[in-house]
């Protein structure tokens, strides 16, 4: 579907042409035009050249020799004449860069390119995602030593984890955004380079429940949620369940699928981030060369990732399938045939270098194949193998099934089932669902019931994810309408029969059948708060004492606590109202509520 910014960026190029070009190219590609107004014409051949249906059979009827072409603008966005010899040398094509000019001129006349200066042409925007690979190959299969095995898969794939960060944030009152701080200021003068890397903000406990994941997989799948509007975040993090209900829903390629889709529009992460995985190439900023420290930020370099992204993915269309690439000739070729990747190193302030130096790496050096193999090999490592695309053997790689239809070189999607889709009770009482499922209800059940076990590593091995049910998120899930024979009927359609399965239905019938009557606290002193974000900023931080929600504007603290918890609640900037004698209307046991606090 054609974007009215595409559409209005190709109607500025169209003004620019008088009517006769727009008759003869209307012409070319079956459009009836009227007779007049110039508008009227304008409005017409706009929306025809952002159709992708019309340009999709524009293409198909181009020459090879044109259809090269095009692919090769589609690669560089735009081509000087002066620079055609060297732009079509990499390629090792058979092609003048007079021939080369004339199939330019004729891609313009079909409304494929435009021309915005007498230097040269640029690609449609309309077409540069839909010109299909006509070069040949610029790296070439090899096959890997006999004595290599695949390496392992990843432990857990992209969708998993963001399966499992927003079931963290549903039950656990954070504020989770990806990372816009250096860990440490940038310098404020000098010629010495720095090295750069962004302050990590995330929760101890979700790290150690995965512990094969790294934290910047963790910042990808944040971003993602982010992207999508799965999660927003305000004074804290809060969680669409619907929204996270359907996509947990959908079949696993049709997931991660959706996920690739919002990973190549991402800006607001990049994969420069993925070097901190390394130790041989460190990211790094000349201070001398920051003209602007308002723009210096993780999130401008984030922005420049947007292009080198689809450069590469790019690239990997050209590749067979099945076949083993080394990741060190995908960096010679890129050397090659783009030699502004990637785009960051066109800022003088931003540059590689080999850690624990004192000089960034010069683009004409033997030393900034290092360093650009590094960003490249951390790419593929990146979030195309998390989602399941690529597969390893040492250095090599090669596109799985998965990867070829993410990249649409196969129309149909590789069939991704697991071998157990249901709830499982495990004897420790956990629940298992695989990340496979597509089961909604079984989904249901666990996102109202249960919460992201982290009292031990989560299995990587099988592709599934452990959770523990909970009273009070049962109880949070009914005050919010949920229905409680719903959920029962959810566990007992998917539990089985096991001994472990009938004890953990007891408990919920029992938790469930409590659920109204009037509970009896001892000893306590209860929070009472004007709404239910005071209640998740106050948790969010570390009190002197253990709080028990008890609903999402109440809670309760053990009562020799008391004057600790109202002291750090000062210290936050919180004014609590402090209240030792009960209103007559509200009558408590004498062992019971005795003070309260209102923040």
């Amino acid at each position: 579907m054609s974007t009215k910014p595409q559409q209005d960026a190709i109607k500025a190029h169209l003004q620019s042409k008088v009517v006769a070009e727009m008759r003869d190219m209307a012409r070319k590609r079956g459009v009836k035009l009227p007779t007049g107004p110039r508008d009227a014409i304008v409005e017409i051949m706009a929306a025809n050249l952002s159709d992708p249906a019309a340009n999709r059979a524009v293409i198909n009827s181009l020459t090879p020799e044109l259809r090269q072409t095009l692919d090769l603008l589609a690669w560089n966005g735009f081509m000087r004449f002066p620079d055609l010899t060297a732009l079509v040398q990499p390629w090792k094509i058979e092609r003048t860069s007079e021939e080369v000019a004339a199939d330019l001129y004729q891609l313009g006349g079909y409304g494929l390119a435009f021309m915005p200066s007498g230097t040269g042409y640029i690609i449609s925007p309309a077409v540069v995602n839909l010109t299909p690979v006509a070069l040949p190959a610029p790296v070439q299969p090899k096959t890997p030593p006999s004595f290599s095995s695949p390496d392992a898969v990843a432990p857990h794939t992209l969708d998993a984890l963001v399966i499992a960060l927003a079931s963290y944030v549903m039950t656990h009152p954070v504020r989770l955004t990806v990372s816009s701080r250096w860990d440490q200021p940038l310098p404020q003068s000098g010629a010495a380079i720095a090295a750069v890397r962004t302050r990590l903000d995330l929760p101890g406990d979700l790290l150690s429940a995965f512990p094969d994941v790294p934290p910047v997989t963790w910042e990808l799948a944040l971003a993602l949620l982010l992207h999508t509007q799965i999660m927003t975040t305000t004074t804290t993090s809060s969680v669409n369940r619907q929204s996270l209900l359907e996509l947990a829903g959908q079949a696993p390629a049709v997931r991660l699928n959706r996920l690739f889709a919002a990973w190549q529009a991402l800006g607001s992460w990049g994969e420069w981030r993925l070097l901190g995985q390394q130790k041989r190439i460190e990211m790094v900023v000349q201070p001398s060369f920051v003209q602007n420290r308002q723009i210096a930020t993780p999130a401008g370099l984030d922005n420049t990732c947007l292009a080198d992204r689809a450069t590469l993915l790019r690239l990997l269309e050209r590749l067979t399938p099945g076949q083993w690439y080394l990741s060190r000739d995908l960096t010679h070729a890129m050397s090659q045939l783009s030699p502004n990747f990637p785009k960051f190193s066109q800022d003088p302030a931003w540059g590689l270098a080999l850690a624990g130096h004192t000089t960034a790496l010069k683009r004409d050096s033997d030393a900034w194949q290092i360093g650009l193999g590094a960003f490249i090999e951390q790419w593929l490592h990146g979030p195309l193998t998390w989602l399941g695309g690529l597969a390893w053997r040492g250095d090599f790689f090669s596109l799985t099934p998965l990867g070829a239809w993410l990249l649409d070189l196969e129309t149909a999607p590789p069939s991704l089932a697991a071998p157990h889709t249901g709830l499982q009770v495990m004897d420790d009482g956990k629940l298992k669902i695989a990340v496979a499922s597509t089961d909604q209800e079984a989904w249901g059940t666990v996102f109202h019931s249960a919460a992201l076990a982290l009292d031990q590593p989560q299995p990587a091995a099988d592709g599934s994810l452990l959770f523990r049910v909970q009273p009070d998120l049962l109880a949070i899930s009914l005050d919010q309408g949920a229905d409680p024979a719903a959920i029962l009927a959810g566990l007992e359609r998917g539990l089985g029969g096991s001994s472990a399965a009938q004890r953990l239905l007891q408990t919920v019938q029992h938790w469930l059948g409590a659920y109204g009557r009037i509970r009896i606290f001892e000893n306590i002193a209860r929070l009472d708060l004007a709404d239910d974000f005071a209640l998740q900023e106050i948790q969010a931080g570390a009190l002197p004492a253990p709080l028990r929600p008890l609903t999402r504007t109440l809670a309760v603290i053990p009562d020799q606590a008391f004057d600790a918890v109202r002291d750090a609640l000062i210290a936050r900037g919180h004014t609590p109202t402090v209240i030792s004698d009960l209103p007559k209307e509200e009558h408590a046991s004498p062992a019971g509520t005795h003070k309260g606090t209102a923040p």
